[in-house]
């Protein structure tokens, strides 16, 4: 209903689209869109706003982040059957991927990145010796996470976790991981 739409994650074979959108309010709202349903707001947490940041490979799961009360916002896992749901990651997180199966979310809730799974709810990644780290890519399995970590010198490098192994640096200084195969 508004004048402006962002697309920022479509499913594997082309048929679910999310992203964000300003609704005739001037609030921006994260879609679903299929060919069938055209664009369809996903809701919020309670809050004016929200934002779709990822989707899983079938389009059944779309992840970002809601306002939930004024301005604060949290994390969200949505899906037709459940509506979209607060994945407990605290105020002020967003989700910012979601593997292949949707098993697994990357959350960002300063300080600390996290991956969430439905059995073993939130996993903290843990940091590179400084005071935070930033999660921005997921393996198609879950398995594997990157991003970006402080070191105790105070500068960012690109790391790589891994699911029984832990954080890895894989950058140099000044480096983030956005992606990963």
């Amino acid at each position: 209903g508004g004048n402006s739409s962002k697309v920022v994650a479509v499913s594997s074979d082309g048929s679910v689209v999310t992203g964000v959108s300003m609704n005739t309010n001037g609030f921006q709202r994260a879609f679903r869109w299929t060919a069938a349903n055209g664009m369809q707001d996903i809701g919020t947490l309670g809050g004016d706003e929200s934002e779709a940041t990822g989707i899983s490979a079938d389009g059944s799961i779309i992840v970002g982040w809601s306002q939930y009360n004024g301005s604060i916002y949290r994390a969200f896992k949505w899906t037709a059957a459940t509506g979209m749901q607060d994945l407990g990651a605290g105020d002020f997180s967003k989700a910012y991927g979601v593997s292949d199966d949707g098993s697994a979310i990357i959350v960002d809730s300063y300080p600390n990145a996290y991956r969430w799974t439905q059995a073993g709810g939130l996993q903290n990644l843990g940091t590179l010796g400084g005071e935070s780290t930033q999660a921005r890519g997921i393996s198609a399995d879950g398995s594997k996470i990157c991003g970006f970590s402080y070191v105790s010198a105070g500068d960012p490098y690109a790391f790589r976790w891994v699911d029984g192994v832990g954080l890895e640096q894989i950058g140099t200084f000044y480096s983030c991981a956005r992606g990963i195969s």
